[in-house]
């Protein structure tokens, strides 16, 4: 299933602008694991909204994987 993304603030700059809409493949994490070099979208955990994020490092622990995510901007 595909559907889109709209890209708020300047966290993923100069990848992504503010505006810009990029697309969503819901699908392939059901079936693959997110890579370093993906972006993806989430859910933010303390508000009520989505984020786009970079995915920075993987660690695998066990059958367990966890993610560090960031934004691209480092200004």
């Amino acid at each position: 299933m595909i559907s889109y993304f709209r890209v708020r603030g300047q966290s993923m700059e100069p990848l992504c602008k503010e505006g810009d809409f990029v697309l969503l493949d819901k699908l392939s994490y059901l079936i693959f694991r997110p890579r370093v070099g993906d972006m993806v979208v989430l859910s933010h955990p303390q508000e009520d909204r989505l984020i786009l994020k970079y995915v920075m490092r993987e660690k695998v622990a066990g059958n367990n994987s966890f993610y560090w995510l960031e934004g691209v901007n480092k200004e």
